[in-house]
């Protein structure tokens, strides 16, 4: 838009003498005169400008004028909240702003013990979070928890949720007073762990030893559940000591489990199963084995009530 400027100086015609020519205002200078207005009313607003409610809701057209009432119309657009929100009152102190449904309008939710706010963050106490006590809970479909605890009522061990903004944080903390069991872990990436991780070996899949722990035994001694992947290491006592593989009826060891025997006690050592079949691997006879002094056997369970024995030293 541009205001009207005067093209020629009318007043200098005044001082002028009667007769003198100069003093005669021209045509051409009232043309130039009506055209400067012409061009300056041209280039303002009128009626025709403003904007309607449609265009005012649309918010699209920045070639029309958005007069007060259409402003507040806009306002009011969208069941008013906009305009409820520009009719709060300073509540002087923090509140949250929400949706009251049965009043159809903006509500300022107080911050109460446990819930505070610092800049645009909102900060939840977590003691204001209810426990979910009780029976085990279930939680279906895609649940999001950023910093959750689990814990039992009246003990300090708990497992922590947390997240650092990279990764995804485990935390168990466990002083003795409950054993944590995680029964199915599904892990898709690196998985780093700290401490000892222990497991019931009742799959020959699970993740098993580096090395075969040593299970030292100087007298005779029947395989338990937990001997899977292990050594039992004879480093004493005399000829006559047996090693028994229980019935799978009595102990259901995975198919694939491998336990090995050492014999390192000075003295011969019986190999023997219950009411299950033991076969020696390459001869296929089966029975109790013997395990010389030095020796070195490999027991591997390759069917339900079926184990192979193999290694050095045995008849």
């Amino acid at each position: 838009m541009s205001d009207f400027t005067q093209v020629n100086d009318y007043s200098a015609k005044d001082v002028l003498a009667t007769g003198n020519p100069e003093k005669l205002i021209l045509g051409s200078d009232i043309d130039d005169e009506l055209a400067a207005i012409s061009t300056a009313i041209t280039s303002k607003f009128d009626s025709n400008d403003l904007a309607t409610q449609a265009q005012a809701e649309a918010e699209t057209s920045n070639v029309v004028l958005l007069t007060p009432l259409r402003l507040a119309n806009w306002a009011d657009y969208n069941a008013g909240m906009v305009g409820d929100i520009q009719a709060l009152a300073d509540p002087g102190a923090d509140r949250v702003l929400g949706w009251d449904e049965s009043a159809n309008a903006t509500i300022g939710f107080s911050l109460s013990t446990g819930l505070t706010s610092s800049g645009t963050t909102l900060l939840i106490d977590a003691a204001v979070v209810p426990q979910l006590a009780g029976a085990p809970n279930t939680f279906t479909g895609t649940n999001y928890f950023r910093g959750t605890r689990f814990y039992d009522a009246g003990v300090t061990d708990y497992m922590d949720f947390t997240h650092n903004g990279t990764d995804m944080l485990v935390t168990f903390a466990n002083t003795g007073e409950l054993d944590i069991t995680v029964t199915t872990f599904d892990f898709n990436g690196n998985l780093d762990l700290s401490g000892t991780v222990t497991s019931p070996n009742t799959s020959s899949s699970e993740v098993g030893y580096k090395g075969t722990p040593q299970n030292v035994q100087d007298v005779s001694y029947e395989l338990v559940l937990t001997d899977a992947g292990k050594t039992i290491y004879k480093a004493a006592g005399g000829a006559g000591e047996t090693i028994t593989i229980p019935a799978n009826a009595s102990v259901a060891f995975p198919v694939g489990t491998i336990v090995r025997v050492v014999n390192n006690g000075g003295g011969t050592l019986s190999i023997a199963i219950t009411t299950d079949t033991l076969t020696l691997a390459g001869t296929g006879t089966t029975g109790t084995r013997t395990l010389s002094d030095n020796g070195v056997a490999v027991l591997e369970k390759v069917a339900s009530a079926e184990w192979f024995i193999s290694g050095a030293g045995i008849s």
